[in-house]
């Protein structure tokens, strides 16, 4: 059976952002605080569990807050609204990465499954899956 594992991130999605320029010309991570606060609930979820070292396949569901102006909440349930899907994904990835427990790098992952989703109850829902 491959070595599977899931993880939920209890806060609203968050999508990636470029670095920021300051004064001087010099970089810096704008979202140093969010990725801060997701690689805390990743290192706690994977604990001791050892690091994916083979081929990924990789379901994230992004599930968004409901937006305070939509009158019929069972209308539609997919998000089809900013951030880009594909940013949320870039930030869970760095995060991932950045944490150091779970891989070493984002180049494992060779399927992806990504939904974005509205729900009363944020979070990011991350199946990763070896393949064998």
């Amino acid at each position: 059976m491959p070595y599977k594992k899931e993880y939920i991130i209890p806060i609203n999605p968050v999508a990636w952002k470029r670095a920021g320029l300051r004064n001087g010309g010099k970089f810096y991570d704008e979202q140093k605080h969010e990725k801060l606060a997701c690689g805390l609930y990743l290192n706690q979820q994977h604990g001791d569990d050892p690091l994916f070292t083979k081929a990924l396949q990789v379901e994230i569901i992004f599930y968004v807050a409901l937006p305070k102006l939509i009158k019929d909440r069972k209308k539609s349930q997919w998000c089809s609204t900013y951030p880009d899907i594909d940013n949320f994904c870039k930030f869970c990835f760095d995060v991932i990465t950045d944490t150091g427990v779970i891989w070493n790098d984002d180049r494992l992952i060779s399927v992806l499954h990504a939904r974005k989703l509205y729900d009363s109850e944020p979070r990011t829902h991350i199946i990763i899956t070896e393949l064998e």
